[in-house]
């Protein structure tokens, strides 16, 4: 019999079917269809002029005696101008309350008069992803807006589990540091399942929250840098609880269950027990010892549970348990003994591993078999699984392809002893992949983007970086005005697809900081016309990758090539006296030594432009003996071949060289350098974007502009401008935020999309980043939509 593409077996229901339940459900006893009148007071001086408005509709509809509750699917917004409904984003905050913020864009600052409409129902009625989620420009992050096809991901756990109680997995895991802007960081996290026909299709990321008993009215947020989570019972109610681990204080806490839902259908949890965790990035419950009573993981030690009656938990001292640390335990075989799941190691080739199990043995004692690839498995990056029970069949959760995604996997029938298997051998099917309809774009580690037209067809695509090495293209489907991002590829160069790591391109001694972190930009380094892949990375080295294909045809890239400076020769030899620099405990800086004998800066972004009038490509980069702003510019030799020499330290009118002192920066790893004609005088001003702005910078700021005061063949620079969203500084990330500087949303002013630490892509418009305080606003009362319209 052909199987159910369900993860579990229950009456079949289409997603239509779930709008129309929802749409009726909707339009029965007292609900009603209300509008707020909302005008703008202050004058408006910018197209595309973003809004962010806090409204509470629970207090418009109490006050009101309305009756009913807020349908937050149906809330839309008209322009009192034309009285047509314009794209809008209705945030996060909704999972939580029916307090939150409506966001738009005004494009004409003559509108000024508008009314939000929704719906009010008579029971509470499960929030629906938007389908499409338009670029606002206030800190919102950029989404694929490319239907139900795209990926989601989580971080270090990623677990099925039905916390919102409607009878179908949901997708729970962990953030890991930033996401949106004023968000709190490294969240326990949940996608609520959306449609029982496809199991792979999550809702609106949604954090999972908690009170404490002495305070319940008053519910808090898990904020960290690192974080995990595992679900289980611990107290036998009935109802799932947290083990959240903070890997940042090396605290874990566990979190119990409750009948309290937030409007978006997850439990609030009530602290519980607090206790002190191994340094370590995952934590799981299992019954390590099968003497059945739940037993706490933290990476590679484990503490038995040794209470008389399981709970309240009693737990001894964290000891090993002598496997590798991101290891799951689960009864695979089904013999009532918990076996082992884990991942080979990463190769040159892959960031991650085969996924591979290790029967439990014996009664006795945490010994286990050999590794044995887990059949039916085919990723071979893998970087987490995670094993949960739905419905009485096991089900698999695995991130792979670099963090990006996260597939998902049913236990299926063993094999028979006629395929030569032992039928006790687990064989797992792929479900598919875990997707969205409202996917944020989230492209792994610290891939910095640089968006620019890929394929020549009048439309911005994205290209970015990625910390292991690869850059990637995202292709825009669409148009600029409602761009449709595809999955991302990687870039081929030479038939193969370009990887940048420290350790291969410098060779011995190797490094445990191998990582990759391209800044790709494309831009005709060569000046032939056709726009060449040019790539500042991890390393103190740059390259670029020519562009061999026709002339206005997507790029097509030969072999790497290095970006040679006069008088800074390079080896082998000097290759490898870079590396063992890099690697020495007598090193000046680390992993990123200063090399008086190295033009470049480790992992620094660069600022390519003409910054000296001649028509060539120059750029701006820290020099490699010291984190200082130089130029460097290209020139023609006697016989017309193209070269490339020190200008000249970059300078500030008051005299200060570019360093990060001019910005206050405390500590960094990592800088970054964009060209931009902000203020359109035809000069090429720069930003200046630094991490580990956390340690303190001027203004708090993480991104400065820096206008150049001089002239077209002879750059100077006033003082830096902290950037900043309607007049509060930007601080995202301790990683970057090394944005991209353009016009992103057609207004032809240059905004700002930046990035954090997982590659999503916070994008603030031109408007919200030079006013010093969003447009004022008056609010009338909510009226049903007839009387509003007279």
């Amino acid at each position: 019999m052909k199987m159910s593409p369900l993860l579990f077996r229950r009456p079949a229901c289409t997603l239509a079917c779930v709008s129309l339940v929802l749409w009726f459900g909707a339009m029965r006893g007292s609900a009603a269809e209300l509008t707020i009148g909302l005008k703008v007071t202050s004058k408006l001086t910018f197209p595309h002029t973003p809004m962010s408005v806090t409204i509470d509709f629970a207090e418009q509809i109490r006050r009101g005696s309305h009756g009913g509750i807020l349908d937050a699917n149906s809330i839309r917004v008209i322009n009192r101008a034309t009285g047509r409904m314009v794209p809008s984003a209705r945030t996060e905050d909704f999972a939580y309350s029916d307090r939150g913020r409506i966001e738009w864009v005004i494009a004409d600052p003559g509108h000024t008069a508008w009314s939000i409409r929704f719906r009010t129902t008579d029971t509470r009625t499960r929030l629906r992803p938007q389908g499409h989620v338009p670029a606002i420009g206030v800190g919102d992050l950029l989404r694929y807006n490319a239907g139900p096809r795209r990926p989601i991901t989580a971080f270090f756990q990623a677990e099925l589990h039905d916390l919102t109680g409607d009878g179908r997995p949901d997708l729970v895991g962990s953030w890991n540091y930033a996401y949106r802007d004023g968000d709190p960081w490294a969240s326990p996290i949940l996608y609520p399942s959306i449609d029982p026909a496809q199991p792979t299709q999550f809702g609106n990321l949604q954090r999972l929250r908690y009170f404490e008993p002495k305070s319940p009215e008053s519910i808090l947020d898990m904020d960290s840098a690192y974080s995990s989570v595992d679900c289980v019972d611990f107290n036998a109610d009935g109802q799932l609880d947290l083990l959240y681990l903070n890997a940042s204080t090396r605290k874990a806490r566990i979190l119990l269950g409750t009948s309290r839902r937030q409007p978006g259908g997850a439990p609030i949890f009530a602290g519980d027990l607090s206790l002190s965790a191994p340094r370590t990035f995952t934590c799981q419950a299992a019954d390590l010892d099968g003497d059945g009573d739940l037993d706490l993981v933290f990476g590679r030690q484990w503490m038995k549970n040794v209470s008389p009656t399981g709970w309240p938990l009693k737990l001894d001292p964290p000891v090993s348990h002598g496997l590798q640390e991101n290891c799951t335990f689960a009864d695979l075989d089904h013999d009532g003994r918990l076996d082992v799941l884990q991942r080979t190691s990463s190769t040159e080739d892959l960031a991650g591993g085969r996924l591979v199990w290790r029967r439990r043995l014996g009664a006795d004692g945490l010994k286990f078999a050999d590794p044995v690839p887990v059949d039916g498995v085919t990723e071979s990056d893998v970087t987490m699984a995670s094993v949960s029970q739905v419905n009485g069949r096991t089900a698999l959760v695995i991130q792979h392809n670099a963090f990006q995604h996260l597939a998902i996997y049913r236990q299926a029938k063993p094999r028979t002893k006629d395929d030569g298997r032992s039928p006790a051998s687990p064989r797992f099917e792929r479900v598919g992949r875990a997707e969205s309809p409202d996917a944020v774009l989230s492209l792994s580690d610290q891939a910095w983007p640089s968006l620019c037209d890929w394929e020549n067809d009048g439309d911005q695509d994205l290209l970015v970086g990625g910390g292991y090495g690869w850059p990637q293209i995202v292709i825009n489907s669409g148009t600029d005005a409602r761009p449709r991002y595809e999955n991302p590829r990687r870039i081929l160069a030479d038939g193969k697809p370009i990887r940048l790591l420290r350790n291969p391109l410098l060779g011995p001694p190797l490094n445990g900081h191998n990582m990759g972190y391209p800044y790709p930009v494309l831009v005709d380094w060569d000046g032939d016309g056709r726009r060449d892949l040019f790539c500042p990375n991890e390393t103190n080295r740059i390259f670029w990758f020519p562009n061999i294909a026709d002339r206005g045809t997507a790029p097509r890239f030969g072999p790497r090539r290095q970006v040679l400076c006069d008088g800074f020769p390079d080896s082998p030899e000097l290759k490898t006296l870079s590396a063992t620099r890099a690697a020495s405990r007598q090193s000046n800086n680390g992993a990123y030594p200063y090399e008086p004998k190295r033009p470049f800066m480790w992992r620094t972004g660069a600022a390519v432009a003409d910054f000296n009038g001649d028509n060539l490509l120059d750029f701006v980069t820290c020099e490699g003996s010291v984190l200082r702003a130089a130029l460097f510019v290209q020139y023609r030799d006697n016989r017309g071949n193209l070269k490339l020499k020190r200008h000249s330290v970059v300078k500030l009118k008051d005299g200060r060289e570019l360093t990060g002192q001019v910005a206050k920066r405390q500590a960094t790893w990592s800088e970054s350098f964009r060209p931009v004609d902000w203020n359109r005088d035809g000069l090429v001003d720069l930003v200046y974007s630094t991490g580990g702005s956390h340690h303190g910078t001027l203004e708090g700021g993480s991104m400065y502009l820096l206008e150049n005061v001089g002239t077209r063949t002879a750059p100077l620079f006033g003082p830096p401008k902290t950037m900043k969203c309607y007049g509060r500084s930007i601080r995202i990330t301790n990683h970057g935020p090394h944005p991209w500087i353009g016009d992103y949303n057609g207004d032809g002013l240059p905004d700002v999309i930046a990035c954090v630490e997982w590659s999503v892509y916070p994008f603030y418009s031109h408007a919200a980043l030079m006013m010093n305080k969003p447009p004022t606003i008056r609010l009338t009362a909510a009226v049903s939509v007839e009387r509003g319209n007279r």
